[in-house]
């Protein structure tokens, strides 16, 4: 089994960060080290962006996260890691990639028959479940964490 840097790695075009940070906030304390850009830019420091954003998405991750809207793979940085998730999912199927979508939409390279999560599909709380199971069939263990703080981190969510 890899030894994988991250056991998630969130992309996002910048109007979902928000999103992608609940997303992250729900998880965090129970599915190891994540990699969401906005809290990870200091392990980003003097590395090549290209390289460094590729090899996040492409093998330093367990399960890859998209947080989907039409623009995503749009921007520079959303282009480069859409490559490196294609490649993933050309290498390792579906198992690996999750897409929650903002705006009801898929990837165009994403079977219609694969299973994502939206708003529609029990929002982030269901999504986030639905990950941490993800990270367990890859290989991946889920920590515990106390009630209260669960209780504290949903309630903030609402």
């Amino acid at each position: 089994m890899p030894d994988y840097k991250y056991n998630v790695a969130f992309s996002c075009h910048q109007d979902d960060e928000p999103v992608a940070r609940q997303l992250y906030d729900l998880l965090d304390g129970r599915v190891g080290p994540m990699f969401l850009y906005t809290q990870s830019q200091k392990v980003l420091i003097g590395e090549d962006g290209v390289e460094a954003f590729s090899q996040t998405y492409s093998t330093h991750s367990r399960i890859v996260v998209v947080v989907y809207r039409k623009e995503w793979g749009e921007t520079l940085w959303t282009r480069i890691e859409d490559l490196a998730i294609r490649d993933l999912f050309l290498r390792a199927n579906v198992g690996r990639v999750f897409v929650y979508s903002t705006d009801g939409g898929a990837p165009s390279w994403m079977p219609k028959s694969f299973i994502w999560g939206s708003d529609r599909s029990g929002g982030l709380v269901t999504c986030a479940a639905a990950i941490e199971q993800k990270v367990q069939e890859a290989g991946g263990e889920i920590g515990e964490e106390d009630v209260v703080a669960d209780v504290r981190r949903v309630v903030d969510l609402l």
